[in-house]
């Protein structure tokens, strides 16, 4: 390797290395128009569970079994797959549980062999979901509102015209119109890279989105309601038309499951009843870890209506259709 390529690489690693609060966008990006991603993955880390509630083994590792076993375990606590192939004719759900890991021996040591999925959410092999399937474009009129007023960057306080069924702890989507024109300054428009019509959650016109929790609401409407973390852009505004909706309550959304140490077969399937490897949807702080997954339909992880979900150590190979829509990670 040449010395300037050394050079190079080592202040990579510096600039990699730096303190998460730093602003390495300085010179780059004005720090207005930066967002700290010093929060992302799951808040608070991965919890490293210990406590087994249930083990199984292939010769009795039928996804039924495997479901009842995830359904049952307690808060906080591991379906434990042992070590040796599962052959499965359907797929694992969650099903609405959330607090729960499943976890392998390994990915060379627990292989899930699928030649079946499950019709959650947009067919899939493991899916990780919420009691509620509200999206964008089923919601009751009392899980939307307007959002009339607090649009600074950073700010944590937001004024809705309603809040229906709203409740502390929700999670909550805001988005707005998109831009008709670039002005200069920010653009931001699904027209101009999205080719399926839509944007990340789907709503046509309304690319911009994020995902905030919320931790106190107070008045009799208007509304103020608190939210962590605060705004991360900085060009929401009135004439957009912003808006809040959520899916549902806490209780609904799935919340601190995990995927770890396994592997998994996807092209076994030969229905056409799948798409993805693992679908996290309606969920908030889960995860997927030391995962190999090989040859699965459009995606190997696909994150719909989800939000702090962490994807990594983990191998993921191959495609059963290489088509355009063939993605490691969707989101």
């Amino acid at each position: 390797m040449r010395p300037q390529k050394l050079l190079l690489f080592s202040l990579v690693l510096l600039c990699l290395s730096t303190p998460a609060h730093a602003q390495l966008w300085s010179g780059i990006l004005d720090p207005s128009r930066a967002v700290d991603w010093s929060q992302a993955g799951v808040r608070g880390g991965i919890p490293n569970r210990t406590t087994i509630c249930s083990t199984i083994a292939p010769y009795t590792g039928t996804a039924a079994a495997i479901n009842s076993a995830i359904a049952a375990c307690p808060s906080g606590q591991v379906v434990f797959l042992s070590a040796g192939t599962f052959n499965l004719s359907t797929g694992i759900t969650f099903n609405g549980k959330s607090n729960v890991t499943l976890r392998g021996s390994g990915p060379d040591q627990t292989f899930l062999v699928f030649t079946g999925g499950t019709g959650c959410a947009q067919g899939t092999h493991i899916c990780i979901i919420g009691s509620s399937t509200y999206n964008w474009s089923n919601l009751p009129a009392n899980q939307i509102a307007n959002w009339t007023a607090g649009y600074a960057k950073g700010t944590t306080q937001l004024t809705l015209d309603a809040i229906g069924n709203l409740t502390v702890g929700t999670i909550m989507t805001l988005d707005q119109l998109d831009d008709a024109a670039d002005t200069g300054t920010l653009f931001v428009s699904g027209a101009a890279i999205y080719t399926d019509g839509g944007g990340p959650s789907g709503a046509p016109g309304r690319a911009q989105q994020q995902y905030v929790q919320v931790t106190a609401i107070s008045g009799s409407g208007p509304y103020t309601v608190t939210v962590t973390p605060g705004l991360q852009m900085p060009n929401w505004r009135s004439s957009q038309s912003p808006r809040a909706w959520w899916w549902g309550s806490l209780a609904q959304t799935a919340t601190m499951d995990g995927i770890e140490d396994l592997a998994i077969t996807h092209n076994t399937d030969t229905s056409s009843g799948f798409l993805s490897g693992i679908e996290i949807y309606n969920a908030y702080n889960c995860w997927v870890k030391n995962v190999r997954s090989v040859s699965s339909n459009r995606n190997h992880v696909w994150l719909r209506t989800a939000a702090h979900v962490e994807v990594r150590d983990s191998y993921f190979f191959g495609t059963i259709n290489a088509f355009s829509q063939s993605y490691g990670v969707e989101v």
